[in-house]
């Protein structure tokens, strides 16, 4: 199998385990630090850099906010390492790992092909535009994963699925906030945590059955 069709079939793979977790509940979180900015972009990357974090294995031991971009010296806050990936050109296909207890990160440009196709397929349907319901629909939106929180404007998540590729074994669904979380201002909460990549033999390979496949997990039970 070519590089080019595995990096599809994992692209694939994680698209449908967002679909799946749509319906699924997932268990609480505690709410460490929020993280405010002005700029969009920046807010969507330490987002994705969350994301990241929150998809390491349990075994994996990192510091907070410490971020060692990939060619990078030195290790980062999450908001300069965020400042840097949202300079970047998008979209982006990043990867998480560790290297002297800091996140370890590694981005590349999804810039045509089979992986820019799943990309925008992923926006269409966590945009709402393939069935009329969007992933997240209202904000200020609380994400947490990792032992950390984020509380983000509507506009920052989209934004977030835009400029970054979904990760594989990150598992993401949304609930409503509790009595706790509304009083902090949040009108939905999206919980982080990692799974095993999907099996992608088990996954259809063309894009028109992955569409059957999202608008089938997205049925109410």
């Amino acid at each position: 199998m070519g590089a080019t069709a595995r990096a599809y079939r994992n692209v694939v793979g994680a698209l449908l385990t967002v679909a799946l977790t749509l319906v699924i509940g997932a268990g609480g979180n505690s709410v460490q630090t929020d993280r405010q900015s002005d700029d969009i972009s920046v807010l969507a990357a330490e987002l994705q850099i969350l994301v990241l974090r929150a998809s390491l294995p349990d075994d994996a031991h990192v510091d907070g906010d410490r971020v060692l971009l990939d060619r990078g010296k030195e290790s980062l806050s999450d908001l300069a390492a965020a400042q840097v990936m949202a300079a970047m050109p998008k979209p982006l296909r990043c990867q998480a790992g560790v290297e002297g207890r800091a996140l370890f990160v590694q981005c590349e440009h999804i810039s045509s092909g089979e992986l820019a196709q799943a990309h925008e397929l992923t926006i269409q349907s966590l945009g709402g535009h393939i069935d009329g319901r969007p992933f997240v629909s209202s904000g200020p939106v609380l994400v947490l994963g990792g032992g950390d929180s984020l509380l983000l404007p509507l506009d920052a998540v989209r934004r977030w699925y835009q400029d970054f590729h979904l990760v594989p074994n990150a598992l993401l669904s949304e609930r409503p906030p509790s009595n706790e979380e509304s009083i902090r201002g949040a009108k939905a909460v999206i919980l982080v945590s990692r799974v095993d990549e999907v099996d992608p033999l088990l996954i259809p390979p063309d894009i028109e059955g992955l569409v059957r496949a999202v608008r089938r997990a997205r049925r109410p039970f």
